[in-house]
């Protein structure tokens, strides 16, 4: 199982130096949506986001021990119950820092949001730059669905 971690930590790290500017990308456990992190490139940096919002009907949807996990990782916790962690990436960076960010994209997948493989893990992505759409990412090595 470390294996396909690796392997898709790997993936999401090469994505991480490639999307384009305004690219976003949603990567969430199929079968359990709200298990999910997200990034969006923005000019002079990359944010990621580890879900931790509350839904619709202002339902928490992670519980304390799960929000602590994601503090202590490293994520920051932006004051504001309604919007996720975040964690933000200075760019242009280097091929450490992309590693780093995906490193803390994964153990938020795999170790507090309880996903069991990069196998149950889908995506959607696209640009909001003008002009463009959808946006694929092979390199993550995931089932693209639609928004």
């Amino acid at each position: 199982m470390a294996d396909s971690w690796d392997r898709f930590r790997d993936g999401l790290a090469k994505t991480l130096a490639t999307v384009p500017e305004l690219g976003v990308a949603i990567i969430r456990d199929r079968a359990k949506p709200w298990r999910f992190v997200q990034f969006i490139m923005q000019g002079d940096h990359l944010r990621a986001e580890a879900g931790t919002a509350v839904d619709r009907l202002a339902r928490q949807q992670r519980t304390p021990e799960e929000l602590a996990a994601l503090l202590a990782a490293g994520w920051e916790d932006t004051g504001d119950p309604g919007l996720n962690y975040v964690r933000l990436l200075d760019w242009p960076a280097t091929s450490a820092g992309y590693l780093l960010l995906a490193d803390l994209m994964v153990s938020a997948l795999r170790d507090v949001f309880r996903v069991p493989s990069p196998e149950s893990l889908v995506y959607t992505a696209w640009s909001n730059a003008a002009g463009e759409g959808d946006l694929d990412l092979p390199h993550l090595g995931l089932e693209r669905v639609p928004e």
